[in-house]
C-alpha cells in the first residue's frame, strides 16, 4: 500500500507541469482573442467617433451658412463686414482688451451673433476640437461683446476678402468657411507681431478639426463638402496659403479671387 501511495504521487508531480502548461496556454489563447476583439472594436469605435463629429461639424457650418444668406438677404447681397484699415491683421482672434476693436479675424463673424442671424454661437465650435468650448449667454450679454471672447468660442477659419471682390461672387461654389486652418493654429495669444515661414510640413498637412484626415468647407451657395486634401477645384489653390507666399506676417490678402486663403 506504501509502494502505492509513492506511485501515485511521484506520478501526480510528473503531471503537475504538463497541467501547469496546458492552463497557461489556454490563457495565452483567450488573452490573444480578447486583444483581438478589443483591436476590432477599439478601431470601429474610432471610426464612428470620426463620422459623427464630421457630422455634426457640417452641420455646424451648414447653420452658419444659413446665417450668412440671411444676413447677405437682408444686405443687398453683402456678406457681413466691419471697417478695417490696410495692414489690419488677420491672424488674430477673439477679443482682445489691450487692442482697438479692428484687432481681430473674428470680429465680421460674430456680427451674425449680434445682429441675431445665429441664435446658438455653440455652432461656430467643431466637435473634433477638444480645446473649444461653446459659448451660452442671452441677447443681453451678445449687446456687450463685440468679438468672440477667445478661440475657444470659434473653432474655423475664414475667408480673407480680396479687395476687389464684387458682391456677385459671394455666391455659388466660392470658399466662405473651413475648418481651422492648421498653420496658423497654435498662435499664442499674447503674440503681437507675426513672422512665421511656411516649410514643406506645414504644407502637407491638414486641419486638426478631424484628425488631419481632411476638412469641411463650407461655400458661398451654402453646401459643406469634406474633402481629403487642402486643394479647390482639381489642385490648383491651396486653401490655406497665399499663392506665391512662403513668409506671412498677418496682414497680407490674395491678389485675386482666384486664391483662396482662409486664416486664421
Amino acid at each position: 500500500r506504501l509502494r502505492q501511495l509513492i506511485a501515485y504521487e511521484q506520478a501526480q508531480q510528473q503531471a503537475q507541469p504538463k497541467m501547469f502548461f496546458r492552463y497557461v496556454s489556454r490563457f495565452v489563447s483567450v488573452a490573444a482573442v480578447l486583444l483581438i476583439v478589443a483591436g476590432v472594436w477599439g478601431s470601429t469605435v474610432q471610426h464612428m467617433r470620426f463620422h459623427a463629429q464630421k457630422t455634426i461639424c457640417q452641420s455646424n457650418l451648414a447653420g452658419v451658412g444659413a446665417g450668412f444668406q440671411s444676413y447677405r438677404g437682408d444686405n443687398n447681397g453683402r456678406l457681413p463686414m466691419v471697417a478695417t484699415a490696410a495692414g489690419d491683421p488677420w491672424w488674430k482672434v477673439g477679443y482682445r482688451p489691450d487692442s482697438n476693436e479692428n484687432a481681430s479675424n473674428t470680429r465680421h463673424i460674430f456680427l451674425l451673433v449680434r445682429r441675431g442671424y445665429i441664435t446658438k454661437p455653440a455652432i461656430f465650435v467643431c466637435p473634433g476640437v477638444k480645446s473649444a468650448s461653446g459659448l451660452n449667454y442671452d441677447r443681453v450679454q451678445v449687446a456687450n461683446l463685440r468679438d468672440f471672447p477667445s478661440r475657444q468660442h470659434v473653432s474655423y477659419s475664414f475667408r480673407i476678402r480680396c479687395p476687389q471682390a464684387q458682391t456677385e461672387a459671394n455666391t455659388g461654389r466660392k470658399v466662405l468657411m473651413t475648418d481651422m486652418n492648421p498653420i496658423f493654429c497654435d498662435l499664442p495669444e499674447t503674440l503681437d507681431d507675426l513672422k512665421l515661414q511656411i516649410n514643406e510640413d506645414l504644407l502637407k498637412i491638414n486641419s486638426r478639426n478631424h484628425n488631419k484626415k481632411g476638412q469641411n468647407i463650407l461655400f458661398c451657395d451654402g453646401s459643406v463638402t469634406f474633402i481629403k486634401t487642402r486643394f479647390i477645384e482639381s489642385d490648383r489653390d491651396d486653401v490655406f496659403t497665399l499663392q506665391g507666399t512662403t513668409l506671412y506676417h498677418g496682414t497680407e490678402i490674395p491678389t485675386g479671387e482666384d486664391d483662396v486663403f482662409v486664416a486664421p
